[in-house]
């Protein structure tokens, strides 16, 4: 059996839907990434990992794995939470109770208790 070529994966993943999405998605967290990173600093990403793992203890792994997250993936999806948000914040200032809302639900935003 033949081996799969990179340029072969890639020719068939731009011609899906699929494929498409991902590269539309990747060019948003680019722009935003480009825009607004210093709003999400690895030590944001790491403070805010950090606090959600201790809620969960021992069970991190296991609930990380069950949500089909792994460490990395997750602290991506921080990030780019945390880049949605400063976005947003530039559209529309919110008020300080929306502020505080949200800054108590971002922690649980992926994963529920």
């Amino acid at each position: 059996m033949k081996k799969i070529t990179k340029s072969e994966y890639y020719s068939k993943m731009k011609a899906t839907s699929s494929g498409k999405q991902v590269l539309q998605q990747m060019i948003v967290e680019k722009a935003l990434d480009k825009q607004y990173g210093s709003k999400a600093s690895d030590s944001k990403v790491n403070k805010q990992y950090k606090t959600v793992k201790s809620q969960y203890g021992s069970s991190w792994s296991s609930t990380l794995s069950t949500y089909g997250y792994t460490a990395s993936s997750y602290k991506e999806q921080i990030k780019i939470s945390l880049l949605s948000a400063a976005a947003l914040k530039d559209l529309k200032k919110p008020t300080t109770a929306q502020l505080k809302l949200s800054t108590r639900s971002t922690s649980r935003r992926f994963l529920p208790k």
